[in-house]
Protein backbone atom coordinates (compact mmCIF):
# COMPACT_ATOMS: atom_id res chain seq x y z
CA UNK A 1 0.00 0.00 0.00
CA UNK A 2 1.68 3.49 -0.79
CA UNK A 3 1.49 6.67 0.65
CA UNK A 4 -1.21 8.01 -0.78
CA UNK A 5 -3.89 4.92 -0.57
CA UNK A 6 -2.77 4.80 3.15
CA UNK A 7 -3.77 8.50 3.92
CA UNK A 8 -7.32 8.10 1.99
CA UNK A 9 -7.75 4.35 3.96
CA UNK A 10 -6.72 6.84 7.02
CA UNK A 11 -9.44 9.46 6.04
CA UNK A 12 -11.91 6.92 5.61
CA UNK A 13 -11.64 5.49 8.78
CA UNK A 14 -11.03 8.97 10.41
CA UNK A 15 -14.10 10.24 8.31
CA UNK A 16 -16.23 6.64 10.12
CA UNK A 17 -15.26 7.24 13.78
CA UNK A 18 -15.66 11.18 13.29
CA UNK A 19 -12.23 11.46 14.62
CA UNK A 20 -10.49 14.26 13.07
CA UNK A 21 -7.09 13.48 11.12
CA UNK A 22 -3.91 14.07 12.25
CA UNK A 23 -0.29 13.40 11.18
CA UNK A 24 2.25 13.24 13.96
CA UNK A 25 5.06 15.38 13.68
CA UNK A 26 8.62 13.16 14.57
CA UNK A 27 8.71 13.97 18.22
CA UNK A 28 12.16 15.39 19.57
CA UNK A 29 14.65 13.05 21.66
CA UNK A 30 15.42 14.79 24.80
CA UNK A 31 19.08 14.80 25.73
CA UNK A 32 20.21 17.22 28.48
CA UNK A 33 23.67 14.81 29.17
CA UNK A 34 26.29 12.29 28.07
CA UNK A 35 24.27 9.33 29.88
CA UNK A 36 21.27 10.35 27.95
CA UNK A 37 22.84 9.95 24.97
CA UNK A 38 24.31 6.86 26.06
CA UNK A 39 20.89 5.81 26.91
CA UNK A 40 19.44 7.06 23.46
CA UNK A 41 22.30 5.49 21.11
CA UNK A 42 21.28 1.81 23.00
CA UNK A 43 18.24 2.07 21.59
CA UNK A 44 20.09 1.25 18.81
CA UNK A 45 22.14 -1.70 20.25
CA UNK A 46 25.04 0.89 20.23
CA UNK A 47 26.77 0.06 23.34
CA UNK A 48 30.21 1.54 24.24
CA UNK A 49 32.46 1.11 27.19
CA UNK A 50 35.73 1.61 25.70
CA UNK A 51 37.64 1.86 29.18
CA UNK A 52 38.42 5.50 29.26
CA UNK A 53 35.74 7.70 30.13
CA UNK A 54 37.51 10.38 27.68
CA UNK A 55 37.07 7.68 24.84
CA UNK A 56 33.78 7.09 25.47
CA UNK A 57 33.02 10.25 24.79
CA UNK A 58 34.81 10.41 20.98
CA UNK A 59 33.27 7.25 20.47
CA UNK A 60 29.49 8.45 21.42
CA UNK A 61 30.52 11.31 18.74
CA UNK A 62 31.76 9.21 15.79
CA UNK A 63 28.19 7.09 16.29
CA UNK A 64 25.53 9.76 16.90
CA UNK A 65 27.70 11.61 13.11
CA UNK A 66 27.01 8.08 12.06
CA UNK A 67 23.11 8.28 12.74
CA UNK A 68 23.04 11.91 11.60
CA UNK A 69 24.43 10.10 8.44
CA UNK A 70 22.12 7.58 8.13
CA UNK A 71 19.11 10.53 8.88
CA UNK A 72 18.22 8.32 12.30
CA UNK A 73 18.65 12.49 13.88
CA UNK A 74 17.03 15.19 13.00
CA UNK A 75 19.26 18.05 12.75
CA UNK A 76 18.46 19.47 16.14
CA UNK A 77 18.94 16.62 18.15
CA UNK A 78 22.39 16.37 16.34
CA UNK A 79 23.31 19.94 17.34
CA UNK A 80 22.19 19.63 20.87
CA UNK A 81 23.68 15.98 21.23
CA UNK A 82 27.19 17.47 19.37
CA UNK A 83 27.13 20.35 21.99
CA UNK A 84 26.62 18.48 24.93
CA UNK A 85 29.51 15.58 23.62
CA UNK A 86 31.68 18.75 23.23
CA UNK A 87 31.16 19.93 26.54
CA UNK A 88 31.69 16.88 28.09
CA UNK A 89 35.01 16.19 26.29
CA UNK A 90 36.72 19.14 27.17
CA UNK A 91 35.56 19.23 31.03
CA UNK A 92 36.70 15.33 30.84
CA UNK A 93 40.39 16.64 29.22
CA UNK A 94 40.61 19.46 31.77
CA UNK A 95 39.74 16.54 34.44
CA UNK A 96 42.24 14.23 33.16
CA UNK A 97 44.94 16.47 31.65
CA UNK A 98 44.67 13.73 28.60
CA UNK A 99 44.20 15.18 25.70
CA UNK A 100 43.07 12.64 23.00
CA UNK A 101 43.80 13.05 19.26
CA UNK A 102 40.22 13.06 18.49
CA UNK A 103 38.86 16.40 18.54
CA UNK A 104 35.15 16.07 18.96
CA UNK A 105 34.77 19.83 17.41
CA UNK A 106 36.72 18.69 14.20
CA UNK A 107 34.11 15.85 13.63
CA UNK A 108 31.13 18.16 13.79
CA UNK A 109 32.61 20.42 11.25
CA UNK A 110 33.66 17.52 9.15
CA UNK A 111 30.08 16.24 8.67
CA UNK A 112 28.55 19.66 7.71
Amino acid sequence: MDCLHFLRAAAIIAKKFEAPLTLMKAKETVVKNFYDILQYLKKYEIYIHVGKRLWDIEVAALEVDNLYKAKVLSDQDYQTMKVILAKEHRQEVERTGDNSHYDVNASQSASH
